[in-house]
């Protein structure tokens, strides 16, 4: 199919006389003219951002995106979600190489130091957006292009300290213009910090490289990134009586720790086929190894299991892009394969061991076009994907075949001042390896990976983008997000620290996205973004446990609850933000971050409610390079909680059971569990560049 689209396209002689920093292949990014909810961060923005948290911490200042983190501190394992949907169910890409893990769709990126100093840019989107490679983007996505090599030799040394123990820094050198069309980038860092909670360490290292070959109709591209790290455990919440008088307290112990190393490797070749056809082809490797221990009993502390992980993803994708007159037109394939091993170790013993293996192949079909004013939109992916399990007891592999559309348009007015864009797509998403085991790593019988459905989405978006004088901007945006078979958090965790989850028949999210930008005179900055939303889940049926007036078990008992709230989706966010630059080479920037409160179960207990709350953050930076003979010369401070607060718990989970009485009554008791985030947190940092 793509060789008979090929010939009919590409029928001009290649031409020197081309860019050859032209050969630019869309894929899932979103340009100007699609109509879909995005937020893009160039390689500047990023740097601002950048105080040296893991980049879920990065995307806060966006709508609908809730950021937490096990440490509390924003280092180690940090999460986010978009409109109240964990990150484990949207698209995340690296330069096109799928960043979500394969059996359970997650991503890490703790495992990799200074990933925000690896990247040009990033692009959030929210509801199906444009993924057409991969994981389908159920709610949401984000797409990372790595950093490019400078044309002109440059280094930049780049380091912080503060509160915590926290230790930054990076090394990045580019080589510039070299002999035979070469250039490379790369870069060393190190991240070592204390963490906010007991014991909550991460220690990390890794590097980068990128690099290039061009000639006047070819790119060839070889980028590597290879990260190690080390960090005490912190998955466990701890109640809201222990915070209140230790609000650094971690459950787990200091003797549960883990260490992981991840590599990915991309061989790119883009080449121009004609003048208005361009082709990407790209092999990529993703592996991640390493292993995690914890107490078997806790209070007895005899037995430190430890559990091994051994994980790599092959793939490869294929591109082609025909730009012909109005109409931009766009098709590619894209697969991989993923395998890991499983495996627990008691004092130097095996335990058990398993394999899990996983397929994925995909192709998709866009088209874009620029009818004048108005620029029609549509795109269809075909996926196919297979799960299959070696290891006891034998269970039966499952095939999944999914087709998601996607349909709009985008209208620009008033001089391209004023667009007004709607769309409407699909999604739909396979189970992970938790979900279809019961949150179990060795499956104790043959469980029927039918059982759990793949959840589908209808993504119905319409927008308003408005551009404001000296290249402000405001984006307003109404969404309807529709759920079949949602595969939602039960708000517990398995003993792994994975979120349990199950089907619920219908369920939706429905809400609106403000994001602007308005500079005010000459040296002032207003930066606003906010969400508010209405969430349901149609039925939910809980199951609990009775226990009875002195504490033994009855046995238990399944209630459904009609029209609830899903947990962990606030109804409400907002975030203001002030910059002042009174000069080019001084700034200082104000936010405020409030958030509603949100449930922690889908039954709604008013007693498992994660507290409402706002946080004050500052940061200013001096420019001072134009006292120095350097490239750059730059100082900065970030105060993160201003105020010190100590009950900004935006996360949690909780443990509910039913309490028999006498008569036989069985009334709901529940506890909340959180992870909180750090008190005040101060950063120094300085870059100097040559």
């Amino acid at each position: 199919m793509i060789a008979a689209f090929w010939a009919f396209f590409a029928q001009a002689e290649p031409t020197d006389a081309d860019d050859p920093e032209a050969i630019v292949v869309q894929g899932l990014k979103a340009d100007e003219r699609a109509p879909i909810a995005n937020t893009e961060l160039d390689r500047a923005e990023i740097s601002a951002r950048d105080h040296g948290d893991e980049i879920p911490f990065l995307l806060a200042q966006t709508p609908s995106v809730q950021v937490w983190s096990d440490s509390g501190s924003g280092s180690g394992y940090s999460y986010f979600s978009i409109r109240g949907i964990h990150q484990n169910r949207s698209n995340i890409t690296l330069d096109g190489i799928p960043l979500n893990d394969g059996e359970d769709l997650g991503t890490y990126f703790s495992n990799i130091a200074g990933f925000t100093g690896m990247i040009d840019n990033l692009q959030l989107q929210r509801g199906t957006g444009s993924s057409a490679v991969g994981a389908p983007s159920f709610v949401g996505a984000v797409h990372f292009e790595s950093l490019a090599p400078a044309h002109e030799p440059q280094a930049t040394i780049r380091g912080s300290v503060g509160s915590y123990g926290t230790l930054h820094g990076s090394l990045v050198a580019h080589s510039g213009e070299l002999p035979h069309g070469f250039r490379f980038v790369g870069q060393l860092a190190m991240q070592d910090t204390d963490g906010y909670r007991d014991h909550s360490f991460v220690r990390q290292l890794s590097s980068f490289v990128n690099i290039v070959h061009e000639s006047p109709n070819d790119e060839l591209r070889l980028m590597g990134i290879f990260g190690r790290e080390k960090s005490g455990l912190a998955f466990y919440a701890s109640d809201a009586a222990t915070l209140g008088t230790d609000p650094r307290n971690n459950p787990l112990d200091e003797a549960e720790v883990d260490a992981f190393g991840q590599d990915i490797v991309q061989l790119e070749w883009k080449r121009r086929l004609s003048d208005h056809t361009k082709m990407r082809a790209s092999l990529y490797y993703n592996g991640g190894q390493g292993f995690y221990r914890l107490w078997a009993d806790p209070s007895t502390q005899l037995d430190l299991l430890e559990f091994q992980l051994d994980g790599q993803a092959i793939g490869g994708l294929l591109t082609f892009e025909v730009n012909k007159g109005p109409v931009t037109y766009i098709q590619g394939v894209n697969g991989n394969v993923f395998w890991r091993e499983h495996a627990l170790d008691l004092h130097g013993a095996q335990l058990y061991e398993n394999t899990g293996y996983k397929t994925d192949a995909s192709e998709f079909s866009r088209v874009q076009v620029d009818a004048g004013k108005v620029h029609p939109y549509a795109e269809i992916q075909l996926r196919h994907a297979s799960f299959s399990y070696r290891g006891d007891p034998e269970i039966e592999a499952v095939q999944w075949l999914f087709v998601n559309p996607k349909l709009g348009a985008k209208a620009f007015f008033a001089r391209d001042r004023l667009a007004v864009w709607g769309s409407a797509g699909l999604g739909s998403r396979e189970p992970g390896r938790s979900d279809l085991f019961l949150g179990e790593d060795q499956p104790s019988i043959a469980h029927d990976l039918r059982a759990i459905h793949p959840e589908r989405v209808v993504d119905l978006e319409l927008g308003l983008d408005v551009r404001l004088p000296n290249e402000g901007e405001a984006k307003l945006g109404l969404y309807a997000v529709e759920f079949w078979n949602e595969i939602a958090a039960t708000g517990e965790l398995t003993e792994m620290g994975l979120y349990k989850r199950k089907n619920v028949g219908r369920s939706f999210r429905r809400g609106v996205e403000l994001e602007a930008k308005a500079p005010i005179g000459s040296f002032v900055t207003l930066r606003h973004a906010s969400a508010f939303s209405w969430n349901r889940i149609g039925s939910w049926t809980q199951t609990y446990d009775v226990f009875g007036e002195s504490g033994e078990y009855l046995g238990a008992e399944a209630r459904t609850y009609e029209g609830v709230q899903p947990l962990l989706t606030p109804n409400w966010t907002v975030q203001q933000a002030v910059l002042i630059t009174p000069t080019s080479f001084i700034g200082v920037e104000g936010s405020v971050r409030a958030v509603g409160a949100s449930y922690l179960d889908n039954t709604n207990q008013p007693d498992l409610v994660a507290p409402a709350w706002f946080q004050i953050d500052a940061n200013a930076w001096l420019d001072a390079s134009k006292w120095t003979r350097l490239r750059t010369t730059r100082l900065s401070l970030s105060i993160d909680n201003l105020a010190d607060r100590t009950t900004v718990w935006p996360s949690g989970y909780s443990w509910s059971w039913l309490q028999q009485d006498s008569s036989g009554e069985s009334t709901v008791n529940g506890i909340p569990y959180y992870y909180p985030l750090a008190g005040r947190r101060v950063m120094f940092g300085i870059e100097l560049g040559v």
